[in-house]
């Protein structure tokens, strides 16, 4: 039960607000005293949520860490402190100490800056003896040029510490990479070049690990994507819990190496061609996907909230991976159909809406946060999807509308 004089949580809300919604939900209908805070220029979804007790917004991220100093100076007991995208946590990081005084920090606000790097994290899974796709760290152009001429694979391409205005660029070859990234105005000196593991978006798995501060041996819950936003390399658009050993045992064996105490959300490709895993990044804080394991018994967020607020151990949740529901993201599967509309008249787009749901934004008991962002999606439809839709339906392949 939660206590009348509860501390409560702050979340710090990015851009797109999901991640925050999802923890802000988690908490809230729980009983648990929300307070968010979110930058003025964001679209500011998470806010809306009825389960928001109070409400910051700042000019930039230089103001966070002051707004935040505020907020937790003025409560008879520090609040757990959850922070749901990089940029912020790298912003917070050199305020780590000052935070700590005046909050459970859920997130490893004082190694942020290397645990958002990708270098960093490729030469810890390799340390760990997991899998990892061939990767360089180009310098100049002429490296690119030199990278391809190693490769048979296609490349993909990744900011090193996601700074980009792009998440993955992939790439038949070293021309196209390189129009790509002038495309971007990315400078080479800021990426990692991997080549591409073959495969599906079905081939995508996470490890939602949690190791407690309290003590205890780390829990692991495990998903898949059905679909991603782009399609071959994005963020989750349709996803379900999925048991998959290898994906955990990999997860622990990072998290044990790391001796790693907070959320450490790790994602993971299996090969088309030979079966095997290979490590793809991870999230050193609660990625935008975790209400994925709601219904199958693990709600990450409050477990988080428990474990640092309270010290209560999470010990053996009841993980279950037979609800056979479907986490749905509407917005990225709206974006997946103007890229690719012929998509619309395949049996497998419509099966996970066949299916119990959790749904991204909806909620019955939560409707304005919906709101907010269809809205937001219908100024995007009105600005072009139905201009772009004829074109991308010439550029169907004629395999797949035989289908």
């Amino acid at each position: 039960m939660i206590e009348a004089a509860e501390p409560g949580a702050v979340v710090c809300v990015g851009e797109s607000g999901m991640n925050a919604l999802a923890l802000i939900r988690s908490l809230g209908r729980r009983g648990v005293p929300v307070h968010a805070v979110a930058l003025r220029s964001s679209p500011q979804v998470a806010l809306r949520s009825r389960y928001c007790s109070e409400r910051t917004t700042v000019r930039d991220l230089g103001e966070l860490y002051w707004a935040l100093r505020r907020i937790g100076e003025r409560r008879a007991r520090p609040a757990a402190l959850f922070v749901d995208n990089d940029a912020m946590l790298r912003a917070l990081a050199p305020h780590a100490g000052a935070l700590a005084r005046c909050y459970a920090l859920v997130d490893p606000l004082h190694d942020a800056d290397r645990l958002t790097d990708k270098r960093y994290q490729i030469e810890r899974a390799r340390e760990a003896g997991i899998p990892v796709p061939r990767s360089w760290f180009p310098r100049e152009e002429a490296d690119v040029v030199a990278i391809a001429r190693q490769s048979t694979r296609r490349l993909i391409a990744k900011p090193l510490a996601n700074t980009a205005e792009f998440k993955v660029l992939v790439a038949d070859d070293d021309v196209h990479l390189l129009q790509q990234l002038h495309a971007h105005r990315a400078d080479v000196a800021s990426i990692v070049v991997q080549e591409f593991v073959e495969g599906g978006d079905g081939a995508l798995y996470s490890g939602y690990g949690y190791g407690p501060a309290s003590g205890g041996a780390p829990l692991v819950f495990t998903s898949r994507k059905l679909r991603q936003n782009p399609p071959g390399a994005g963020v989750m658009a349709v996803g379900e819990p999925f048991d998959a050993p290898e994906v955990r045992d990999m997860t622990l064996a990072l998290m044990r190496a790391l001796d790693y105490r907070g959320m450490l959300s790790v994602e993971f490709k299996r090969d088309a061609a030979s079966g095997r895993y290979y490590f793809i990044e991870w999230n050193a804080r609660f990625d935008a996907c975790h209400a994925v394991g709601w219904r199958a018994g693990f709600d990450g967020a409050f477990v988080a909230y428990r474990d640092r607020v309270h010290g209560e151990p999470p010990g053996n949740l009841a993980i279950r991976y037979d609800t056979g529901h479907a986490w749905i993201n509407a917005e990225c599967e709206l974006r997946n159909l103007a890229k690719r509309p012929w998509t619309l008249f395949s049996p497998a787009t419509w099966r996970p809406y066949l299916r119990d749901k959790e749904w991204a934004f909806f909620a019955p008991d939560d409707p304005a946060p919906f709101l907010k962002a269809a809205s937001g999606t219908a100024r995007w439809l009105a600005g072009g999807l139905l201009k772009r839709l004829p074109h991308s339906a010439r550029a169907a392949p004629l395999p797949l509308r035989s289908r």
